[in-house]
């Protein structure tokens, strides 16, 4: 899998070269900022992903959006029938 060229950052490729964070900041500065980036963990209680919006993974947010609540269940990987 392909990496951010960022130096001592290892998150996954994005776009340019850059992680989606370090994309952005090109996007926006012009130039990569001199910060550390944030590896914040999903709020729901066992999950370990990696957080999206409101503090939650991608799957749990989209869940919040639909339902108004997580509804504690095991999130799949992927679409299996």
């Amino acid at each position: 899998m392909k990496r951010c060229s960022v130096e001592d950052c290892d998150w996954p490729y994005f776009h340019k070269g850059h992680c989606k964070p370090h994309f952005l900041q090109v996007q926006n500065y012009g130039k990569v900022v001199k910060k550390k980036i944030r590896k914040a963990i999903c709020s729901v209680e066992g999950c370990k992903r990696i957080i999206s919006g409101l503090e939650y993974c991608h799957a749990h947010y989209k869940q919040f959006k639909k339902n108004g609540k997580i509804i504690h269940k095991k999130i799949r990987k992927g679409n299996r029938r």
